[in-house]
Parts: C-alpha cells; structure tokens; sequence
C-alpha cells in the first residue's frame, strides 16, 4: 500500500510540475527568442516578444555586425536607437525591450539586414 500511494504522490507531483513549466510564459518566464544572424541577413522572420523577454543576436557569420533597435511610432518613423550592440565573429549578445509597441533591428554594417519587432504585454 505505501509504494502504490508514493507512486501515485509522484504522479501527482510530476503532473504539478509540468503545469507549472507550461504556464512559465504566463508568469514572464518566457523563453529567449533567437535572431540568427549568417550570410549578412537577420536569418528569422518579423518577431513578437514580451516586455522584458530575452531576444538573443547569435552572429553566425566570420565578420562583425552593428545591431541597432529603434522604436518605431504610429507614421513610421524610427526614433533614436534603444539598443546598440556590436558583435564580433561568433558572439552571442543578449537584450530585452521594456516597452510595447513596434521596433526596427537594424545592422550599421549591412545594409539590407532589417527586422520588425513588435513588443507586447
């Protein structure tokens, strides 16, 4: 009787246990979102994360990258850079935005490197 009622307290627990990792996100948990960045493109699509979420500008390419982000507002018009980083050969650089709304990710180096973020709650 005591193994069936451990087994089933463990059961339980694990069942506990994976709602709490699947409602993570719900609690600013979220995973990070990764922006790969080879052959002098933003290699994903347009993004959308949360306030605070980690987005992750991995440079897969053998030369440096200038990263900026800009919020943009409702005409358009990008404002002065919220984040600029640099990253080298093989550098992985972390940031979040603490902001909603739309933003531009833009490489200095390279011309036709842009992304659309858009930040949500």
């Amino acid at each position: 009787m005591f193994l069936k009622k451990t087994i089933s307290s463990m059961f339980v627990l694990g069942i506990l246990a994976l709602g709490f990792f699947n409602m993570s996100s719900a609690f600013g948990m979220a995973e990070p979102v990764d922006i790969i960045e080879k052959d002098a493109k933003y290699q994903s699509e347009d993004i959308t994360v949360h306030i605070g979420q980690t987005i992750r500008l991995i440079n897969k390419d053998p030369f440096l990258h200038q990263s900026q982000i800009r919020k943009v507002n409702e005409h358009g018009i990008e404002y002065p850079v919220v984040v600029g980083v640099i990253e080298p050969e093989g550098v992985t650089v972390e940031v979040s935005l603490e902001e909603v709304g739309p933003y531009k990710l833009r490489c200095r180096v390279h011309d036709g490197m842009v992304l659309n973020i858009q930040v949500v709650q």
